[in-house]
């Protein structure tokens, strides 16, 4: 039964350390960086929904006041034609509206200076939510039991809520990374923190690395 548990754990922890391993041995991971403009713009139409729970549909206005301050500056956004839109219609145009203000930014930024950003900024989001995230399953796991007092599985009730938590931490660290990326300011570094930058990531790979020595 202890067994059951912990590969959830290990399950887990193998999808994050190959996003690691990605984040820390690609030369680009901007593939990555789009791929969570589009499951934040999700999110983010999802959260801007409107009646009852069969028949909800996109608010426009919502939409608008989810978007700006946040993500994009007050004012930017025109939501006619956005209410009652199809949603997958609505996640394709914000999650390129996005991509879009983020390109232009990305593209005043000195050359190689996009890449390194990207990946300090999705590595530290990862290392950060991930450590909340076990330490949550352990919280998760200490009290699971006294759901059989409830005549529940506790094995199951572990699994389902584990994952739950899980898929909510994937959304996390994609919403986090976009939002910073959108508000990120660059300055030229000096070759000494330029240095310091690598010797930080040369680091990670090698306790990357004795993490799954263990």
């Amino acid at each position: 039964s202890l067994m059951d548990y912990d590969d959830v754990l290990r399950q887990q922890r193998k999808i994050m350390y190959d996003q690691r391993d990605k984040v820390l041995y690609s030369e680009s991971i901007y593939d990555t960086v789009c791929e969570y403009f589009r499951n934040t713009a999700k999110k983010i139409v999802n959260a801007s929904l409107n009646g009852e729970e069969r028949e909800k549909s996109l608010d426009g206005r919502l939409l608008k006041q989810n978007l700006e301050g946040k993500y994009l500056p007050e004012g930017s956004f025109n939501e006619e034609g956005y209410t009652d839109a199809p949603l997958d219609e609505a996640v394709e145009d914000v999650g390129s509206l996005l991509l879009s203000y983020y390109n232009q930014k990305r593209a005043t930024w000195p050359e190689g200076a996009a890449d390194q950003v990207e990946k300090m900024v999705v590595l530290s989001r990862i290392d950060r939510n991930w450590t909340t995230h076990i330490d949550s399953m352990a919280k998760l796991k200490e009290g699971i039991h006294l759901r059989s007092y409830a005549q529940s599985d506790p094995l199951k009730a572990y699994v389902d809520e584990g994952w739950d938590m899980f898929n909510e931490m994937i959304e996390n660290i994609a919403d986090q990374c976009v939002n910073t990326l959108l508000n990120v300011q660059i300055r030229m570094k000096t070759p000494e923190e330029m240095e310091e930058e690598r010797r930080k990531i040369e680091e990670a790979k090698k306790q990357q690395e004795a993490n799954k020595a263990e």
